[in-house]
């Protein structure tokens, strides 16, 4: 031995430093360069460790121990360094097949497929396919599952359904959460497990609040009366939350936290991620007038972090002029466009534009109507305006223009419909105009009795509707051409209101909850007032009803009834489920 200086152990005891390589070389999956059969095994490793964080177990995969044992019934003697193994490998064809794991080899404990496809390495929801990531370190940051989400689609995220987590992990969040009760509801829930499996039946993973859903689902197969606020899911383990993970364009971690609101509200006071990376596929600009830009394909596609991203050309009206934006969900960029088509074919032919203002309401009888009516004749216009131009700006399948060539053609062919619907629109909303200025006026001078408060607050929010001219483009056309009969019916049932009091508070506690839920859906998602069918279909209904409770005797233009409006509004119930935001 010479001090210092490193000599090769092997020559010196073959069998011990066979041990060693074995144990730190194959074992620990540290020899370089890597032959063939250690980067199968490593890869197949890698699987089982995965495994092992999705089912947070530690007992799937063999020791340490046991590795060694299976090298040391295979390594042939001789072998204890990354010279000898080539070689050996090169003596023995056979030898590279038989030194590689087999998964049953690797896995003491067996995990049935069927258990494995409840931890899925991907999360979807509507057109996102997003990436998932599993881990097993109690209390660390990331222990659970972790969503992996670009940073320009964090506001597509649904807000509640990262509280289901992954199918294999619901039943036991679930479980824990029923164990949080007060423990006077949760001695009506034993035995525990059976009374979740049960409720699981009747649970299907949805954009709505888990502690929502699992109270509905114990109340309706254990019996049990319980509100979400019974819960307490803040005393919950860490893992029990999704973990979010959101990365820039490159890549790296912007954001991180199992709070999606607070992330989500973070984000809003940074720079947000615009995908100006589309750029070779659609210019986003601003300040047209003519339609002097590229056609607006329905959808661009593009990557970030690696992951593929769906944005939603659409126009986007700016008052005086429009511009060209990305949407992040196709009904929201259908409402931006119509009202951006709208606004440039205006000022595309501002001389037609004016020729169509010049004489409309004009006469003495309109603006006698008007003035009554509390309406603004400019608004009025703009509105009739719009309802005109309209029809002209859809193909005939109902979809709006998306090209220049179709947008010129549009407005220089459609002029005489254009001008014969805004002529015919003036009468009708004259009428209309000549209505709503009775009700106006007989609300004015209805006694301040506290009796009449119920009705008259209905009758109020009714008349404010129907005066919502922004809202008359959501009408379909021939629902717009009743306006008319809604005001009249509005004007009767006023002045007819001191005398048939006690009638018309039942017809409004009749009403009243069946408007409100409409009223709330469309606060929530305003978007729905445009498209979706049966939310139109049921807000026409609701007139037509009115009709039906308050003026009978002007008739309805379909059969309507508190039963149908129900089965109408299951409708729009459907809808939101097959159309989640």
């Amino acid at each position: 031995l010479i001090d210092k200086q490193s000599v090769h152990f092997g020559p010196i005891d073959p069998r011990a430093a066979r041990e060693v390589f074995i144990r730190d070389a194959l074992v620990a999956q540290r020899l370089k360069p890597t032959p063939n059969f250690l980067r199968h095994n490593t890869r197949l490793m890698t699987e089982v460790l995965a495994l092992e964080d999705k089912t947070r177990r530690r007992d799937l995969v063999a020791t340490e121990d046991s590795l060694f044992e299976f090298y040391g019934d295979r390594v042939p003697d001789g072998v204890y360094s990354g010279a000898t193994l080539s070689k050996a490998l090169k003596r023995d064809s056979g030898l590279n097949e038989r030194l590689k794991f087999s998964r049953e080899q690797l896995l003491v404990n067996s995990v049935a497929d069927s258990d494995v496809a409840q931890f899925p390495d991907t999360w979807e929801w509507r057109e996102l396919k997003l990436r998932l990531k599993y881990q097993f370190e109690p209390g660390k940051q990331r222990d659970g599952v972790t969503l992996i989400v670009p940073q320009a689609l964090v506001n597509r995220l649904p807000r509640y359904l990262p509280e289901w987590l992954v199918p294999g992990m619901l039943q036991d969040k679930l479980i824990a959460l029923v164990k949080t009760l007060p423990k006077r509801l949760r001695k009506q829930l034993v035995p525990v497990p059976d009374k979740v499996a049960a409720a699981m039946m009747v649970m299907t993973p949805a954009d709505e609040p888990l502690l929502r859903a699992l109270a509905q689902a114990l109340r309706k197969t254990a019996g049990v009366v319980i509100n979400p606020e019974d819960f307490s899911g803040e005393s919950l383990e860490a893992y029990y939350q999704m973990n979010i993970q959101i990365l820039d364009d490159q890549g790296q971690i912007f954001a991180e936290g199992r709070d999606l609101q607070g992330l989500i509200e973070s984000l809003r006071s940074t720079a947000q991620a615009e995908p100006a990376n589309v750029s070779h596929t659609l210019e986003k600009s601003s300040g047209h007038t003519q339609w002097n830009f590229e056609d607006l394909a329905p959808r661009v596609q593009f990557k970030q972090a690696g992951t593929l991203i769906t944005s939603f050309p659409a126009l986007k009206d700016s008052g005086d002029s429009v511009s060209v934006e990305l949407f992040d969900y196709p009904e929201t960029a259908e409402v931006s466009h119509r009202l951006g088509l709208l606004r440039l074919a205006k000022t595309s032919d501002r001389g037609m534009v004016r020729d169509l203002q010049r004489h409309a309401f004009r006469s003495s009888e309109a603006q006698k109507a008007l003035l009554s009516s509390g309406i603004e004749r400019g608004v009025i216009l703009d509105a009739m305006i719009s309802m005109a131009l309209l029809p002209s700006l859809r193909k005939p399948s109902g979809e709006l223009l998306r090209t220049k060539a179709e947008f010129r053609h549009a407005v220089a062919e459609n002029k005489r419909a254009i001008i014969d619907r805004t002529q015919r629109y003036e009468k009708l909303l004259l009428q209309a105009a000549t209505h709503l200025g009775v009700a106006r006026t007989t609300l004015a001078k209805l006694p301040s009795h506290s009796e009449l408060k119920h009705s008259e607050h209905d009758a109020r929010g009714h008349l404010e509707r129907l005066l919502t001219m922004d809202h008359w483009l959501d009408w379909p056309e021939a629902m717009f051409e009743q306006l008319p009969r809604y005001a009249k019916a509005l004007a009767w049932r006023l002045e007819r209101l001191q005398s048939q009091l006690p009638k018309d508070q039942k017809s409004v506690n009749v009403l009243e909850p069946l408007e409100e839920q409409w009223l709330e859906i469309i606060s929530k998602r305003p978007s729905m007032a445009v498209v979706c069918e049966p939310v139109c279909a049921y807000h026409w209904m609701l007139e037509e009803f009115r009709v039906s409770l308050f003026a009978q005797q002007l008739g309805t233009k379909m059969p309507v009834s508190e039963k149908r409006l129900a089965q109408q509004w299951d409708k729009v119930k459907q809808w939101v489920i097959e159309n989640p935001l």
